[in-house]
């Protein structure tokens, strides 16, 4: 996080703002523009700092030490929150209700490889241990990877692992810089209980803090998998002319 973004979540901290409620006080549609400055992701403008100063009499020193601005131009945080270590480090933050991912290690480790679908769904999602073999392999590559574990309360319900970058073969070229869901799964015993769509909405909403305006989502599946394109469709996603092997590709554009 940048030390602007720190600050300005300071500011609104002291003031006892929600982020929704900074939003509207500076101009703003989203309470997640501010989610973003504060993390240093998005720019924001001069002429949003200088609302904000007149608004919380804030000195132009207590914002900036290293960068330098001027009026017309947007200042940047040199940050690399695209790390892994960065979202991991964020992730609390796009909590839904009692729904929360987590990293995976060895506590919880086997007990996510145990995770399990239904029966007929085995042929449409590698198990979680194939999954935590390939984050090795493409770690190993150099690959952007992050598998996490899912939990309602304190009840282990889930997985998910997304990458960025060449996933493999089968990866269309027009993809590789862009972030995938390669793998999101709820157990058997959690399914239909409205779980799945929030998830997808939470790694969704994490994905667009860490995204550029107009960059690309991308998620993939067989095209016998009905529920699964319903899902996707109904959380924003667009069906494709691409395909990922044989997997129909839909797409998200980050806004």
């Amino acid at each position: 996080m940048s030390k602007l973004g720190d600050r300005i979540k300071e500011i609104r901290r002291d003031q006892g703002l929600s982020q929704e409620d900074l939003a509207k006080e500076l101009g703003y549609t989203s309470r997640s523009t501010i989610a973003k400055i504060e993390k240093g992701v998005n720019e924001i403008s001069f002429d949003k700092l200088q609302l904000l100063m007149e608004k919380y009499d804030v000195e132009i020193n207590e914002l900036f030490d290293d960068f330098a601005y001027k009026a017309g131009e947007k200042v940047i945080s040199n940050n690399n929150y695209k790390t892994t270590a960065y979202v991991k480090s964020i992730i609390s933050d796009y909590n839904i209700d009692n729904l929360s991912l987590k990293e995976i290690n060895e506590s919880n480790f086997y007990d996510v490889c145990n995770l399990e679908v239904k029966e007929n769904q085995q042929d449409f999602v590698a198990s979680n241990t194939m999954s935590l073999a390939e984050c090795y392999l493409f770690e190993k590559n150099g690959n952007w990877v992050l598998p996490l574990a899912i939990y309602n309360g304190n009840d282990l319900i889930g997985f998910t692992m997304i990458t960025k970058g060449n996933i493999g073969v089968n990866t269309p070229k027009k993809y590789e810089n862009s972030f995938c869901i390669l793998r999101m799964m709820i157990d058997k015993r959690y399914q239909g209980k409205g779980f799945g769509y929030k998830i997808l909405k939470q790694i969704i909403n994490l994905l667009e803090s860490i995204s550029n305006p107009n960059e690309l989502i991308w998620i993939s599946t067989e095209k016998e998998n009905v529920k699964a394109i319903s899902f996707y469709t109904k959380a924003g996603f667009k069906l494709t002319n691409d395909l990922c092997g044989k997997e129909k590709i839909f797409t998200l554009v980050i806004k």
